[in-house]
């Protein structure tokens, strides 16, 4: 059998899952087989559709599918866990609470598998619903970075809340998940290490030697300090989504061009740790330099989001989680997003075909030197020594390490 009609018969089977979890007892499922890669790392992805025939109702699905990579079988059960047990018991909070505005910034969730065999994640296709990418190229304006730093204001409130209410269930949920930034660390050390390097051979003024002698000390002791922020040590944990980059925010705008609406996907690396993390992730790997000194400002405004969504549960969120406190830990732990983001900058800058290049290679071929050989084209561009300079400048001035 042709690898075309193997994959037809995987796809066809994964439809017909998705036809069954919406009770659709007649239906006719299309499917597109052509396989896109590219914009991340950890996934194929195939779209499809799925029309009751009863109804008329359409459902376009996009299916993300696992290439060879032996981690993939945590981050797959990471993702399914979230979709499938976690935030249907965050919605079903909402729900029992009746609070007035309903956090459902979740793409919709058909079904999944875990079996190592057959990875994948079958989700509504946002983009049939008018839903895009922010370009991965570009810094995120205030208008963006305000919106999202709000909308996680309200994410994290919800596991917040759970755990005050009923810290069992939320101890529950969280054993669902694996520390997958853990069991990848020192593959990402590796990943980050020449990337901070590059960004600190770029920084060749003479203002910015103090900066230099102070970033050669972080390219010296990476795994220490990568380490020291990756795990959170303190009280105020919560769920995080994890993976906080552009790619995984879909934005949805109105005929005039205002944002309307954002849905957040791809929760493979979601665990139980710090806010600091998911907010420094999305900052530092997407924010300009103007934004960086305006920290506490955008901090300000995720607490204030945080607050009254608690207050819609009847809890005080600066009992939950108290602003100094989420600022103490933004110096103690974002030094984690600011690492994520050095490494990220050089896969946004690097374009999709060069992408391709390495993530449809299998197995030993998708080697950290062969992900070096493709993306470190980037280092010598303009644009990544000012994104990672700022980012190298911003972490010694604000005294993240």
């Amino acid at each position: 059998m042709s690898d075309s009609n193997d994959l037809k018969q995987v796809i066809d089977g994964i439809l017909r899952s998705v036809a069954e979890s919406q009770n659709f007892d007649s239906y006719e499922a299309n499917s597109d087989l052509n396989v896109d890669t590219g914009d991340g790392f950890l996934g194929q992805f195939i779209t499809g559709s799925v029309k009751d025939k009863t109804t008329g109702e359409i459902i376009n699905v996009v299916i993300k599918k696992s290439p060879k990579l032996a981690f993939n079988n945590f981050t797959f059960k990471n993702e399914i866990a979230f979709y499938s047990i976690i935030f249907p018991a965050l919605r079903s909070l909402q729900t029992e609470t009746g609070v007035s505005t309903k956090f459902d910034h979740i793409t919709r969730y058909f079904s999944g598998s875990t079996d190592p065999e057959k990875l994948y994640v079958a989700m509504e296709d946002l983009r049939l619903m008018d839903y895009v990418m922010h370009d991965k190229k570009k810094y995120l304006d205030q208008k963006h970075l305000r919106y999202i730093f709000r909308l996680y204001g309200r994410f994290h409130a919800l596991s917040f809340v759970l755990k005050k209410q009923n810290h069992d269930k939320f101890a529950s949920l969280v054993s669902e998940t694996v520390q997958i930034f853990e069991k990848m660390g020192e593959g990402l050390i590796k990943v980050i290490e020449p990337c901070v390097v590059a960004g600190l051979n770029g920084l060749v003024s003479e203002d910015a030697k103090a900066v230099r002698d102070k970033c050669k000390e972080l390219a010296d002791n990476l795994s220490e300090h990568f380490f020291r922020a990756c795990r959170y040590r303190g009280d105020y944990s919560c769920i995080t989504h994890g993976d906080c980059w552009s790619n995984n925010f879909f934005f949805k705008y109105s005929e005039s061009g205002q944002l309307e609406d954002m849905k957040l996907i791809d929760f493979q690396f979601c665990r139980e740790s710090t806010p600091v993390h998911d907010l420094s992730f999305l900052f530092y790997s997407g924010a300009s330099k103007d934004d960086f000194d305006k920290v506490e400002e955008y901090l300000q405004l995720y607490h204030e989001s945080f607050c009254h969504y608690a207050t819609e549960f009847g809890l005080n969120g600066e009992d939950l989680l108290p602003f100094e406190i989420l600022k103490q830990d933004w110096k103690q732990y974002s030094l984690f997003g600011a690492l994520m983001g050095i490494m990220l900058w050089q896969i946004k800058l690097t374009d999709k075909e060069q992408c391709k290049e390495y993530t449809e290679k299998e197995g030993e071929e998708r080697s950290v030197e062969h992900l070096d050989s493709v993306m470190g084209k980037s280092h010598q561009s303009s644009d990544f020594k000012e994104r990672t300079g700022n980012i190298l400048i911003h972490a010694v001035e604000y005294g993240l390490f």
